[in-house]
C-alpha cells in the first residue's frame, strides 16, 4: 500500500496505515510495564534478582532482655528458684540488676545455679 496519498484514503484506513509500526520502530519500541517482560535478548525470561526480606530484630534493652529470657527459657518460678534464699527478688529484676548481682562474691551459689540453669536448657 503506497501511503504517499494519506487524502484519497477512508478514515479507517488512514488509522490503521498509522498504527502499524515498522521494522525498526518494532526493534526499539518500550513495551507498557504491564506487558514487560524481562528477557536476556534471546526471549529467555532472565531471572530477577531481589534481595531476601530480612526482618529487623529490636535492638532496645527490653527487646534484648525478653530475647535473653526467651533463650533461657526462664519464668518467675525458674527465677525464685535460681536466686532462692541468698537473693529473694532475683525475678523482679531487670537483667542489668541480675548481672550486677552474679558478679557479687556472695551470691556465688546464686551463680552456680543461674550457670547450672543455662547449661540444662543449651542456651549460649
Amino acid at each position: 500500500m503506497d501511503l504517499t496519498n494519506l487524502h484519497a484514503l477512508p478514515n479507517d484506513q488512514k488509522a490503521a496505515s498509522r498504527s502499524e509500526l515498522t521494522s525498526h520502530q518494532l526493534v526499539f519500541r518500550l513495551l507498557h510495564t504491564r506487558h514487560q517482560h524481562l528477557t536476556d535478548g534471546l526471549g529467555v525470561k532472565a531471572e530477577v534478582k531481589r534481595p531476601k526480606a530480612t526482618i529487623k530484630a529490636p535492638k532496645g534493652i527490653r527487646a534484648e532482655g525478653s530475647r535473653r529470657t526467651a533463650e533461657g527459657k526462664f519464668t518467675k518460678i525458674v527465677f525464685n528458684k535460681i536466686g532462692g534464699r541468698e537473693c529473694p527478688r532475683f525475678a523482679a529484676m531487670t537483667w542489668a540488676e541480675r548481672d550486677i548481682a552474679l558478679a557479687k562474691p556472695e551470691n556465688a551459689a546464686v551463680r552456680d545455679r543461674y550457670e547450672a540453669h543455662m547449661a540444662s536448657v543449651g542456651a549460649k
